[in-house]
């Protein structure tokens, strides 16, 4: 794929599935693939982090629900992971979708805001 999207974690859809992006932010960006004149098979989507971070809070059922940025130390867990799918997948470009995706692909320090990093190139 020459256009990799990176994202922060799975969502309860994307966990259940087992597939990135298919809950509402997952038919966003097909939306906007398809804008792109793109098919999402022509792409390729991942995450920062392999899990959902849940919140630590427990249903009337017993299971956990909701979520959280990730915390630095997944983070570091799972880099290797996402690094690794860069180096086989070889993008020519690779779109951070949000504040998790950028800290984790340039570096927490090197942004303090969002609106530093968007919109603008950046080397990877």
């Amino acid at each position: 794929a020459r256009i990799m999207f990176i994202g922060e974690a799975p969502g309860a859809d994307e966990e259940e599935l087992g597939e990135p992006f298919v809950g509402r932010a997952g038919q966003l960006l097909n939306r906007m693939i398809k804008a792109m004149s793109l098919e999402r098979e022509q792409v390729y989507i991942g995450n920062i982090l392999n899990w959902r971070p849940a919140m630590g809070t427990r249903s009337a059922d017993g299971f956990q629900t909701g979520n959280r940025p990730p915390t630095a130390e997944e983070m570091a867990y799972c880099l290797p992971f996402i690094r690794a799918q860069i180096d086989v997948i070889q993008p020519r470009v690779l779109v951070a979708l949000g504040k998790t995706a950028v800290d984790g692909l340039l570096g927490a320090e090197r942004f303090k805001t969002m609106g530093a990093a968007r919109g603008a190139w950046h080397d990877y």
